[in-house]
C-alpha cells in the first residue's frame, strides 16, 4: 500500500487524521450485504483503540 496512487487518502476511522501511505497504515475489511467495506487506520494504536 505504500505505492498507492490515490489522490485522496482516506481518513483514520479513529482519530480522523488523513491516512498517509506509511508502514503503519492498517486496513480492516468487512463484508456488508455483499459489499467490501475498508476501514482505514493511521497506526496500530488507533486500530487497537477502535477495537476496544
Amino acid at each position: 500500500m505504500i505505492d498507492s496512487v490515490d489522490e485522496d487518502e482516506p481518513d483514520c476511522q479513529y482519530c480522523g487524521l488523513t491516512v498517509a501511505s506509511t508502514d503503519e497504515r492498517r486496513v480492516v475489511t468487512t463484508i456488508e450485504e455483499g459489499t467490501a467495506i475498508h476501514t482505514h487506520f493511521c497506526s496500530d494504536d488507533c486500530l487497537a483503540a477502535w477495537k476496544s
